[in-house]
């Protein structure tokens, strides 16, 4: 893979666990894509939509916005970039 393509490459990474966030975020900075991770509370879609990442890592177990993670991929679908 070459590392220097990736640096213009947003991932927004979405993990409760702290160690597996900790983990997704060194490998992927190693490889030089630029890793925002996020778990904010409040209104999550906004702040994808803001953030206008390439790709999202999402831990499908856990709740965003009090809904499940695949509902919110569902509003991401619906309500986001064309490119998602």
């Amino acid at each position: 893979m070459n590392k220097a393509g990736n640096k213009d490459k947003k991932i927004l990474l979405i993990e409760e666990d702290e160690q597996l966030k900790k983990l997704l975020q060194m490998e992927l900075t190693y490889n030089n894509f630029q890793v925002e991770s996020s778990l904010q509370k409040g209104d999550m879609l906004t702040h994808v939509q803001s953030l206008n990442p390439e790709v999202i890592i999402i831990n499908l177990d856990q709740k965003i916005d009090d809904s499940s993670a695949i509902s919110f991929c569902e509003k991401l679908r619906f309500h986001g970039n064309t490119s998602w």
